[in-house]
């Protein structure tokens, strides 16, 4: 398939928008159940959005009764991208009625696209079981909604229901899901990842168009929205996070590991607790966490304690007196808590935190849900398109309050050194202490 006959036009298909299509249907313009979910992701004006309403509308027009929700993350992007774009582009055709009060596409053989937007309709929007979902620019929308709508893709019309997703390069959970996914796994859970540039779609741009977003977009814009590269994406705040590798099952800490809390205190705010060591490798885990709203002092020592007492890394501004006098902080220690300053440099323990991920330094056991669900929605203030601000300098502050823990804690950690029982015994040897008085002696005789 390298072309589609329309009524009033011959589509010639640009190769990522080749690929889905021949993917997606046979030669005789059926469905072919090859995959069950679809990830066109890529540059603006690449030609996704076109293909995958295309292909919307063929489905829609050529199965009878089948069920389609279209859905974008707010109701005027969806009405003036989504809805407009569609009905420019198909309404001429006839098949269908566009009911703007519903704002649904109802065609004469029985089948039905929903346009819906997560800010106006929310979860009733999943009420019903569907055919085929389609998430429109799906890095503003949050995973908790994907993972919502893939449990009402039961509809029976379709070889196969499907899922589509598109979207443009960014640090949120298509990044996860797609990009940084293996082939195996996504052959796993049956999806075709499909990335694309504009320059493929040039035939369908205005003269000059790219040369001219060359010369005016920052070099991370340019790289993003017209190259279609994930690597400059900067809204994610621990941007080398990789949840398939950094995430381990829980299990204790090494008999020689040294361990320490970091707590995030919080009343309205949750109060968080993180619990941490640093193994013989110097690899830092984050292998338990508690908390909650409204915790006393003493609650909040009684869940501290629970596994035993160690040194607490916390933020000092709860030194400061309360209404009564006395401080959150010398209330804790009432209660049997051994607590030491925490490093507050934002930014450096959030730097630290990503170097020790690139490395392979830092791990965290599952039974962090908390930790790991803020590490994955933590951003920076985003840059968009139009700003004049290329790279962010401040974090949302925002659902941070187990990440502030594992700041103060990581920031400590980092400090300490665990020998490894090798390594205690080397030092015991006779071999050991030959190579030391050696390189006592080449000092002295350097020094000299």
């Amino acid at each position: 398939m390298h072309k589609l006959h329309l009524p009033d036009k011959t589509v010639n298909f640009n190769p990522s928008q080749q690929r889905f299509f021949n993917d997606c249907f046979s030669k005789n313009g059926k469905l072919t159940g090859n995959h069950r979910e679809y990830a066109f992701f890529g540059a603006i004006r690449c030609g996704k959005s076109y293909a995958y309403q295309l292909a919307g509308w063929l489905i829609a027009s050529n199965y009878d009764g089948v069920k389609i929700l279209w859905v974008r993350d707010t109701y005027k992007q969806l009405q003036d991208s989504v809805i407009k774009q569609y009905n420019d582009d198909f309404q001429k055709y006839g098949g269908y009625t566009y009911k703007k009060t519903e704002r649904e596409a109802v065609f004469n053989n029985g089948s039905v696209i929903k346009f819906r937007a997560f800010d106006i309709d929310g979860v009733g929007m999943m009420s019903s079981e569907y055919d085929l979902i389609v998430f429109c620019q799906a890095e503003d929308i949050s995973e908790d909604w994907f993972n919502l709508a893939l449990g009402r893709l039961s509809g029976k019309v379709l070889p196969v229901p499907m899922m589509w997703t598109e979207g443009n390069p960014a640090n949120t959970w298509p990044k996860r899901r797609y990009k940084d996914a293996t082939t195996e796994e996504l052959k796993n859970k049956g999806v075709l990842f499909i990335e694309a540039q504009t320059v493929e779609n040039e035939q369908n741009l205005p003269q000059d168009y790219i040369e001219n977003l060359r010369k005016n977009y920052p070099t991370a814009f340019f790289n993003r929205y017209v190259l279609g590269g994930w690597e400059q994406i900067d809204e994610m705040v621990f941007s080398e996070f990789r949840e398939n590798t950094m995430v381990v099952e829980p299990h204790n800490p090494t008999p020689t590991a040294k361990i320490r809390q970091g707590l995030d205190y919080g009343y309205i705010n949750p109060t968080a607790i993180v619990w941490g060591y640093i193994d013989y490798d110097t690899v830092l885990h984050i292998y338990a966490e508690d908390g909650g709203t409204k915790l006393s002092p003493e609650e909040i020592a009684e869940k501290a304690l629970s596994k035993g007492k160690y040194l607490i890394v916390a933020d000092y501004s709860i030194k400061r007196p309360n209404d009564d006098g006395s401080s959150t902080w010398e209330k804790l220690q009432k209660n049997g808590l051994s607590l030491l300053e925490s490093n507050k440099d934002e930014l450096s323990n959030i730097s630290t935190v990503n170097r020790l991920m690139k490395t392979g330094r830092l791990k965290i056991h599952s039974c962090c849900v908390e930790l790991i669900k803020e590490i994955k929605n933590y951003k920076w203030k985003r840059a968009k398109i139009g700003s004049d601000k290329n790279l962010p300098e401040q974090t949302v502050d925002k659902d941070n309050h187990w990440i502030d823990a594992m700041l103060y804690l990581v920031a400590s950690l980092e400090e300490l050194k665990v020998e490894s029982p090798e390594q205690k015994e080397y030092k015991k040897s006779l071999e050991y202490a030959i190579a030391n008085q050696h390189r006592d002696r080449q000092s002295v005789w350097e020094s000299g």
